[in-house]
């Protein structure tokens, strides 16, 4: 039984060519290729690199625009902070002027 059921085994793995014309067959039913759209695919690449040129160059832009903005206000605080010292110096000059014994003391609570 051992031989019988090994030559069945056998006879259905053997090598059974295809009937004429297979081939063909199977390759018109596969979809055809895409076309290759070679110049797209570049002016596809070259509008990339464009985009990506651009919006560098804004980020970049924006920086320094950032950059100089920040100095301003720099440099406006600091003029500010001058413009108060001398100001409360005159205020503290007129101060001691026209009252020169003036003192503040603090009275002490009474429990």
């Amino acid at each position: 039984m051992n031989g019988h059921f090994e030559n069945e085994i056998k006879q259905a793995l053997t090598r059974v060519s295809p009937p004429d014309g297979f081939a063909e067959r199977v390759l018109d039913r596969l979809p055809a290729p895409a076309p290759k759209n070679s110049r797209w695919r570049a002016l596809l690449a070259i509008a990339a690199m464009i985009a990506l040129g651009a919006s560098f160059t804004f980020y970049r832009h924006y920086q320094q625009e950032e950059r100089e903005h920040i100095q301003k206000a720099q440099q406006q605080l600091a003029f500010a902070l001058r413009l108060t010292a001398k100001k409360l110096t005159v205020v503290n000059a007129r101060l001691k002027k026209s009252a020169p014994q003036l003192q503040i003391t603090k009275e002490k609570e009474q429990l």
